[in-house]
Order: C-alpha cells, then structure tokens, then sequence
C-alpha cells in the first residue's frame, strides 16, 4: 500500500478496512449488509442506504466494557487516548510474546503500539506478551488482525487482561504495506452511547522532508 494522499510534507496511511458485503468478520458475528432503500437511478430524487453490522465489524475499538462489567463504554472514552504518537512494529513470529516485545526496539515511554503480523500462520497475543505491555507506558494497542486472541479461545485472557488495567484495543487494522516507524495516529469511533466497541476510521500520518528541506 502507498500513502493514499499527500498534503504538504505529510504522509498519510488509511489504516481503516473498506466496509463492504465481503468483508471477513468474527467467527459468529453478524455480517456487514448494504443495502438501499432507494436510488437516484431508479427516479429517486436522492438515494438511501442503510447497512447492519457487529460493532466489532472491520476496524474497531473494544472498550473496557466488552469485557467488564461497569467498564467505560465507547462514548466514555477520552479522546486524547484515541489521537497521538503511535509506534508501529511489524513482526514475523508466530505469537506474540515478551520476548518478540522486547526484541521489536519500542521506544521507551511508548504511550500507542501498533502490531502488524507476516506470518500467514499468525496465532496471537500471549499473556506473557500482555504482562509485557501492562509493565510500560502502553495505553492502547492496535492490530491487523479480527481478534489479537489465539484462534477458537473460549476464556479471551488477553481481552481480559488488557482491558482490565486501562489498555485499549484496536483490531482489524490495515498494516501490511505500512513502514514499521513513528507515527501520528487518529483512530476515532462513533458516538454510540453505551456500546462496548465501535467502527472507527483510523489514519497513520508522518511528516516527511522534501527536496533536502
């Protein structure tokens, strides 16, 4: 993927998933549905759509209250969390562990991490790799995968974990041909009073130096 657009001397990456009737979601899950109810083509003076979806469908935050009871809910969340310096690492293990943590170089009082997988056989997330976390300055934690758990999980530990020491998720993020490096990340969900989770649309920008200036 190329930066999508290029204002002045900054890049911008859409890290967000195109919602569409194809797109994978959660096994379970209710499946994103488009649909209109009238277009200008069929003699409309306007057109209209209206879709359904899981609101863990595509790129999405999980709020502490997926998973605990009383827990800040998406409207509840503070929006400084949600917009900052992000720090992306791009790995090619098959779990994520403390060791593949320790080993990525994240910078010291890292507040925003961003995890790109390689390995088409990607498992996820261990809750050696989540106590690692818990241990810095991370406040929020963004993957390209639907879910950071191990695949058919029953318990979700790491959810749990994560979530219950005030460390927010991202999921299904759009990190393949993103540059592992500092960004600036805006990932902001919609307004949905007292849901647990919510589709955002998330962008990385960097600026870049042009022509030796």
């Amino acid at each position: 993927m190329k930066p999508n657009d290029r204002n002045h001397n900054m890049l911008i990456y859409d890290i967000s998933r195109p919602l569409n009737n194809f797109i994978e979601t959660y096994p379970g899950d209710p499946e994103f549905r488009l649909s209109y109810l009238q277009t200008i083509e069929e003699g409309s003076p306007f057109s209209l759509s209206s879709f359904s979806m899981s609101s863990h469908t595509g790129t999405h935050i999980d709020a502490p209250s997926h998973f605990l009871s009383g827990g800040l809910t998406i409207d509840e969340l503070p929006l400084s969390l949600l917009m900052g310096t992000a720090v992306l690492i791009q790995t090619t293990q098959e779990y994520i562990d403390a060791q593949t943590l320790e080993e990525s170089n994240i910078p010291k009082n890292t507040s925003r991490l961003l995890i790109g997988t390689k390995n088409p056989r990607f498992k996820g997330m261990t809750i050696a790799g989540a106590k690692w976390i818990m241990g810095k300055t991370i406040n929020l934690v963004g993957i390209d995968r639907l879910s950071i758990e191990e695949p058919d999980t029953e318990t979700f530990p790491i959810h749990k974990y994560l979530l219950s020491n005030h460390i927010l998720l991202i999921e299904g993020l759009k990190l393949d041909a993103v540059p592992a490096d500092t960004y600036d990340l805006i990932c902001l969900p919609l307004p949905i009073s007292s849901a647990e989770a919510a589709p955002v649309r998330a962008v990385l920008t960097k600026n870049v130096v042009k022509n030796g200036k």
